[in-house]
Protein backbone atom coordinates (compact mmCIF):
# COMPACT_ATOMS: atom_id res chain seq x y z
CA UNK A 1 0.00 0.00 0.00
CA UNK A 2 0.96 3.24 -0.78
CA UNK A 3 -0.04 6.71 0.64
CA UNK A 4 0.47 9.93 -0.75
CA UNK A 5 -0.86 13.69 -0.08
CA UNK A 6 0.07 16.31 -3.19
CA UNK A 7 0.09 19.96 -3.71
CA UNK A 8 0.36 21.71 -6.95
CA UNK A 9 -0.03 24.93 -8.52
CA UNK A 10 0.00 26.11 -12.38
CA UNK A 11 -1.22 28.69 -14.43
CA UNK A 12 -2.77 29.14 -18.29
CA UNK A 13 -1.38 31.94 -20.15
CA UNK A 14 -3.14 33.93 -22.16
CA UNK A 15 -3.71 33.15 -25.76
CA UNK A 16 -2.46 35.67 -28.01
CA UNK A 17 -5.87 36.16 -29.20
CA UNK A 18 -6.63 36.98 -25.45
CA UNK A 19 -4.73 39.80 -25.50
CA UNK A 20 -4.47 41.01 -28.58
CA UNK A 21 -7.56 39.90 -31.09
CA UNK A 22 -9.15 42.90 -32.97
CA UNK A 23 -11.22 41.43 -35.83
CA UNK A 24 -13.32 39.44 -33.93
CA UNK A 25 -16.61 42.06 -33.77
CA UNK A 26 -17.77 39.64 -30.72
CA UNK A 27 -14.77 39.24 -29.04
CA UNK A 28 -11.94 41.49 -28.05
CA UNK A 29 -8.65 40.78 -26.75
CA UNK A 30 -7.25 42.62 -23.67
CA UNK A 31 -3.14 43.44 -23.34
CA UNK A 32 -3.22 43.80 -19.37
CA UNK A 33 -5.32 40.28 -18.87
CA UNK A 34 -3.41 37.68 -16.62
CA UNK A 35 -2.80 34.14 -16.10
CA UNK A 36 -5.65 31.98 -14.81
CA UNK A 37 -3.98 30.28 -11.96
CA UNK A 38 -4.93 26.90 -10.13
CA UNK A 39 -4.29 25.35 -6.01
CA UNK A 40 -4.72 21.69 -6.02
CA UNK A 41 -4.61 19.09 -2.93
CA UNK A 42 -4.48 16.10 -3.34
CA UNK A 43 -4.87 12.73 -1.35
CA UNK A 44 -3.49 9.28 -3.32
CA UNK A 45 -4.12 5.57 -2.17
CA UNK A 46 -2.31 2.91 -4.30
CA UNK A 47 -3.33 -0.27 -2.59
CA UNK A 48 -1.82 -4.08 -4.47
CA UNK A 49 -4.67 -6.27 -2.98
CA UNK A 50 -3.01 -9.00 -4.32
CA UNK A 51 -1.36 -10.32 -6.91
CA UNK A 52 -4.51 -9.86 -9.15
CA UNK A 53 -6.54 -6.97 -7.52
CA UNK A 54 -5.24 -3.38 -7.74
CA UNK A 55 -7.16 -0.44 -6.39
CA UNK A 56 -6.09 3.49 -6.45
CA UNK A 57 -8.26 6.17 -4.32
CA UNK A 58 -8.02 9.72 -5.04
CA UNK A 59 -9.71 12.82 -3.28
CA UNK A 60 -9.03 15.78 -4.60
CA UNK A 61 -9.95 19.94 -4.24
CA UNK A 62 -8.62 22.61 -6.47
CA UNK A 63 -9.62 26.37 -6.80
CA UNK A 64 -8.90 28.50 -9.99
CA UNK A 65 -8.57 32.10 -9.89
CA UNK A 66 -8.39 34.66 -12.75
CA UNK A 67 -10.35 32.56 -14.88
CA UNK A 68 -9.90 34.25 -18.46
CA UNK A 69 -13.56 34.76 -19.85
CA UNK A 70 -15.56 37.10 -21.99
CA UNK A 71 -17.49 39.95 -20.86
CA UNK A 72 -19.96 41.67 -22.48
CA UNK A 73 -19.04 45.13 -22.62
CA UNK A 74 -21.21 47.99 -21.24
CA UNK A 75 -21.80 49.99 -24.42
CA UNK A 76 -24.98 47.38 -25.91
CA UNK A 77 -24.13 45.38 -29.38
CA UNK A 78 -20.73 46.02 -28.35
CA UNK A 79 -19.65 42.26 -28.14
CA UNK A 80 -17.61 41.21 -25.30
CA UNK A 81 -13.79 42.28 -24.13
CA UNK A 82 -11.30 39.43 -22.41
CA UNK A 83 -10.92 40.13 -18.90
CA UNK A 84 -9.61 38.21 -15.59
CA UNK A 85 -13.11 37.31 -13.31
CA UNK A 86 -14.62 34.87 -11.39
CA UNK A 87 -13.33 31.84 -9.41
CA UNK A 88 -14.27 27.95 -9.52
CA UNK A 89 -13.62 25.84 -7.06
CA UNK A 90 -13.89 21.89 -7.29
CA UNK A 91 -13.79 19.09 -5.23
CA UNK A 92 -14.15 15.10 -5.82
CA UNK A 93 -12.82 11.51 -5.52
CA UNK A 94 -11.64 9.20 -8.34
CA UNK A 95 -11.48 5.50 -7.99
CA UNK A 96 -9.72 2.75 -10.02
CA UNK A 97 -9.93 -1.26 -9.79
CA UNK A 98 -7.63 -3.73 -11.93
CA UNK A 99 -8.85 -7.47 -11.49
CA UNK A 100 -7.05 -10.08 -13.53
CA UNK A 101 -10.09 -12.35 -12.78
CA UNK A 102 -8.05 -15.75 -14.47
CA UNK A 103 -4.81 -16.00 -16.88
CA UNK A 104 -7.66 -14.98 -19.99
CA UNK A 105 -9.76 -12.64 -18.08
CA UNK A 106 -9.06 -9.10 -17.06
CA UNK A 107 -11.50 -6.46 -16.05
CA UNK A 108 -11.35 -3.09 -15.07
CA UNK A 109 -13.30 -0.04 -14.00
CA UNK A 110 -12.79 3.84 -12.96
CA UNK A 111 -15.75 5.86 -11.06
CA UNK A 112 -15.52 9.74 -10.37
CA UNK A 113 -17.54 12.33 -8.64
CA UNK A 114 -16.72 16.05 -8.56
CA UNK A 115 -18.65 19.20 -7.87
CA UNK A 116 -17.50 22.17 -9.51
CA UNK A 117 -18.97 25.54 -8.74
CA UNK A 118 -18.98 29.32 -9.53
CA UNK A 119 -18.12 31.18 -6.87
CA UNK A 120 -19.75 34.65 -7.65
CA UNK A 121 -22.97 32.70 -8.52
CA UNK A 122 -22.80 29.28 -5.91
CA UNK A 123 -24.14 27.76 -9.02
CA UNK A 124 -22.54 24.85 -11.14
CA UNK A 125 -19.88 25.64 -13.05
CA UNK A 126 -20.75 23.39 -15.80
CA UNK A 127 -19.43 21.44 -18.69
CA UNK A 128 -17.80 18.67 -16.17
CA UNK A 129 -19.74 15.81 -15.34
CA UNK A 130 -20.97 14.81 -11.85
CA UNK A 131 -20.45 11.07 -12.36
CA UNK A 132 -18.36 9.57 -14.55
CA UNK A 133 -17.87 5.24 -14.74
CA UNK A 134 -15.61 3.44 -17.47
CA UNK A 135 -15.63 0.07 -17.34
CA UNK A 136 -13.51 -2.15 -19.70
CA UNK A 137 -13.67 -6.15 -19.95
CA UNK A 138 -10.68 -7.84 -22.08
CA UNK A 139 -10.95 -11.66 -22.90
CA UNK A 140 -8.64 -14.04 -24.40
CA UNK A 141 -10.97 -16.43 -26.26
CA UNK A 142 -7.85 -18.72 -27.75
CA UNK A 143 -4.02 -17.69 -28.06
CA UNK A 144 -4.51 -15.56 -31.54
CA UNK A 145 -8.51 -14.38 -30.51
CA UNK A 146 -9.38 -11.32 -28.03
CA UNK A 147 -12.21 -9.70 -27.65
CA UNK A 148 -12.89 -6.54 -25.87
CA UNK A 149 -15.58 -4.84 -24.71
CA UNK A 150 -16.42 -1.03 -23.30
CA UNK A 151 -18.84 0.77 -21.10
CA UNK A 152 -18.94 4.53 -20.85
CA UNK A 153 -21.66 6.45 -18.80
CA UNK A 154 -21.53 10.00 -18.23
CA UNK A 155 -24.00 11.81 -16.10
CA UNK A 156 -24.51 15.32 -14.26
CA UNK A 157 -23.93 17.40 -16.40
CA UNK A 158 -25.11 21.54 -16.16
CA UNK A 159 -25.18 24.26 -17.87
CA UNK A 160 -23.20 27.29 -16.69
CA UNK A 161 -24.42 30.12 -15.06
CA UNK A 162 -26.28 32.42 -17.59
CA UNK A 163 -27.00 29.76 -20.03
CA UNK A 164 -30.55 28.62 -20.90
CA UNK A 165 -30.45 25.38 -22.48
CA UNK A 166 -31.45 22.76 -21.24
CA UNK A 167 -28.62 20.67 -19.30
CA UNK A 168 -27.25 18.36 -21.69
CA UNK A 169 -28.72 14.70 -21.38
CA UNK A 170 -27.06 11.55 -19.22
CA UNK A 171 -25.86 8.90 -21.91
CA UNK A 172 -23.89 5.59 -21.89
CA UNK A 173 -22.08 4.05 -24.96
CA UNK A 174 -21.34 0.07 -25.22
CA UNK A 175 -18.70 -0.63 -27.51
CA UNK A 176 -17.13 -4.33 -28.66
CA UNK A 177 -14.31 -5.07 -30.94
CA UNK A 178 -12.66 -8.59 -32.41
CA UNK A 179 -9.16 -9.10 -32.74
CA UNK A 180 -7.31 -11.76 -34.87
CA UNK A 181 -3.87 -12.48 -34.97
CA UNK A 182 -2.76 -14.37 -38.27
CA UNK A 183 0.81 -14.59 -38.23
CA UNK A 184 1.98 -11.39 -39.47
CA UNK A 185 -1.31 -10.16 -40.07
CA UNK A 186 -3.84 -8.54 -37.57
CA UNK A 187 -7.61 -7.75 -38.25
CA UNK A 188 -9.83 -5.88 -35.99
CA UNK A 189 -13.34 -4.84 -35.81
CA UNK A 190 -15.26 -2.36 -33.71
CA UNK A 191 -18.99 -2.13 -33.06
CA UNK A 192 -19.00 1.89 -31.38
CA UNK A 193 -22.04 2.74 -29.48
CA UNK A 194 -23.80 -0.36 -30.21
CA UNK A 195 -27.19 1.03 -29.05
CA UNK A 196 -26.92 4.08 -30.93
CA UNK A 197 -27.01 6.40 -28.25
CA UNK A 198 -27.53 10.50 -28.43
CA UNK A 199 -24.49 11.27 -26.91
CA UNK A 200 -23.32 15.10 -26.99
CA UNK A 201 -20.49 17.43 -25.18
CA UNK A 202 -21.73 20.69 -24.01
CA UNK A 203 -20.89 23.89 -25.90
CA UNK A 204 -20.44 27.21 -24.97
CA UNK A 205 -22.68 29.83 -23.85
CA UNK A 206 -25.02 31.62 -24.85
CA UNK A 207 -25.91 28.43 -27.27
CA UNK A 208 -24.29 29.37 -30.91
CA UNK A 209 -24.72 25.12 -31.06
CA UNK A 210 -27.98 25.26 -29.87
CA UNK A 211 -28.13 21.18 -29.38
CA UNK A 212 -24.59 21.44 -28.12
CA UNK A 213 -22.40 19.01 -30.03
CA UNK A 214 -23.47 15.27 -30.97
CA UNK A 215 -20.73 12.58 -30.66
CA UNK A 216 -20.74 9.64 -33.88
CA UNK A 217 -24.02 7.40 -33.72
CA UNK A 218 -23.76 3.38 -34.09
CA UNK A 219 -20.47 2.98 -36.73
CA UNK A 220 -17.97 -0.25 -37.32
CA UNK A 221 -14.69 0.09 -37.86
CA UNK A 222 -12.47 -2.27 -39.57
CA UNK A 223 -8.07 -2.51 -39.09
CA UNK A 224 -6.06 -4.51 -40.78
CA UNK A 225 -2.33 -4.31 -39.66
CA UNK A 226 0.94 -5.98 -41.62
CA UNK A 227 4.06 -6.53 -39.20
CA UNK A 228 7.23 -6.97 -41.46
Amino acid sequence: MTAKLLYGSAFRAPSFNDQFGINNPTLRGNPNIQPETIKTLEAALDWLLDKSLHLNLNLFDFQMNDIIRGVPNSEPNTGSTVRNVGRQDGRGLEAQLQWQADRSLHLSGSYSYQRNSDHATGLDAGYAPRHHFYGRADWQIVEALQMNALLNWVAGRQCTPGDSRPPVADYRTLDLSLTRQLGAWSLSDALLNIFNADAREPTPAPGLIPNDLPLPGRSFLLQVVYRL
